[in-house]
């Protein structure tokens, strides 16, 4: 017999900086059972202690992000003295702070294993006039102090640059889009993510079909230490990678055995359990992009660099998504744009890539993807930058969003 039990502690900071100091900040709850379990009609709440007796850590009062306390502490006045300076340049910085920490257990037989999750993502917003100029975030925090420090301190020119920018408050008139690595990730998720879903391709692909430029290469890998980090699905399968695209052509679909498309048992599925979910969805883990080329030149003219999204979805066949914070140049100067709402047909945004490239970048977040309802299944990606040409895009439609 097979069961899987799952216990999850989310806690998610979010806060202004100006209201938070590192003595006030208190970090994680008690793990609860949030979520059904599956195959095991017999579980009860008694089970529990019996189960993570060998996992003491992760029933604490307080998990830290590291096995060294004053290490948060350290982290938390890091980014206090980062908002001093960008104040002292008229930016505020915000941020705020999410993880997936969670212990499940895959009973098979007589075995016990355990798969322990305890990635943060702290995730950061710069701006400036109450205008947004960028956002980014940083994953996997239990990294050096001074490495740490040094990741920020990168961002500082960048982000003076984007405050020195002069506002254009027009719609932008291009013909490609470049995407760079944050609003890359952002939109790899949904088109290399959520579209490759069984039940999701299924459904669209009744009506369109897709020609995907032969340069792309999609990975879904679970063993990378990112929020879609697992060992087993909640059917209690392992979890190994799966090409689901190579050289543009498509591969495999990601699959959960109690997808209604399901004519034969998946060994290698992806059935996971959104919060407060009612049913097993196919859903993705981390999605690989893989990168074609480490350099890529391109003519600066009629593009529109997009650097920030902070929403997308898959609307049917359809992609929308929110573009944060975006430049271009207009008669030999460099423009800032913002609050624009993009929708464009999936099938031609994937062939109408033009390119890949640069080295990949890793993103993550622990509780903002959401499929048929549920929430609260820790996703990651890792991309290139992406270069899209619009010119023969019927469906692609720019608008001011409405504040």
């Amino acid at each position: 017999m097979t069961e899987v039990y799952s216990f999850y502690n989310y806690s998610s900071v979010n806060t202004f900086l100006d209201k938070l100091s590192s003595s006030h900040f208190k970090w994680g709850s008690v793990v609860t059972t949030d979520r059904e379990n599956y195959k095991c009609n017999t579980f009860c709440e008694k089970s529990i202690p019996e189960l993570i007796k060998n996992t003491p850590t992760i029933l604490s009062d307080s998990i830290s992000f590291s096995k060294n306390p004053d290490d948060f502490n350290d982290l938390i006045n890091c980014l206090l003295k980062e908002m001093d300076w960008y104040a002292a340049n008229d930016i505020t910085m915000h941020f705020s702070f999410s993880t997936d920490s969670s212990v499940r257990f895959l009973v098979n037989e007589t075995k016990l294993y355990k798969e322990i999750k305890d990635n943060i993502v702290i995730n950061l917003g710069f701006y400036y006039n109450k205008e947004l100029l960028t956002l980014d975030s940083i994953v996997n925090t239990n990294l050096s102090v001074s490495i740490f420090k040094k990741k920020l301190e990168l961002k500082r020119t960048f982000v003076i640059r984007k405050k020195n920018l002069k506002k254009s408050d027009s719609i932008p008139i291009f013909k490609k889009m470049h995407l760079s690595y944050q609003a890359s990730g952002i939109l790899v998720h949904e088109v290399f993510g959520h579209l490759f879903e069984e039940d999701n391709y299924l459904e669209i692909s009744k009506d369109i079909s897709i020609n995907i430029p032969p340069f792309i290469s999609v990975i879904d890998s679970p063993r990378i230490k990112l929020c879609g980090f697992c060992l087993f699905d909640e059917e209690g399968n392992w979890s190994l990678p799966i090409v689901v695209i190579k050289d543009g052509k498509l591969q495999n679909l990601l699959k959960s055995n109690y997808s209604c498309y399901r004519q034969s048992y998946v060994h290698n599925s992806r059935s996971r359990l959104g919060f407060k979910g009612k049913e097993l969805l196919p859903r993705m883990t981390n999605t690989i992009l893989l990168t074609s080329y480490s350099e890529y030149v391109e003519n600066q003219k009629d593009v529109l660099l997009i650097d920030s999204i902070n929403f997308s979805k898959l609307h049917g066949s359809q992609l929308i998504f929110h573009i944060d914070s975006a430049e271009m140049e207009l008669n030999g100067e460099v423009y800032r744009f913002s609050d624009l709402i993009a929708s464009i047909s999936v099938k031609e945004f994937i062939e109408n890539i033009i390119a890949v490239y640069g080295k990949n970048k890793s993103f993550a977040t622990a509780s903002n993807c959401i499929k048929k309802g549920q929430g609260y299944v820790g996703v990651g990606f890792s991309v290139p930058q992406i270069i899209v040409s619009i010119e023969k895009c019927k469906s692609f439609v720019l608008s001011k969003q409405n504040k």
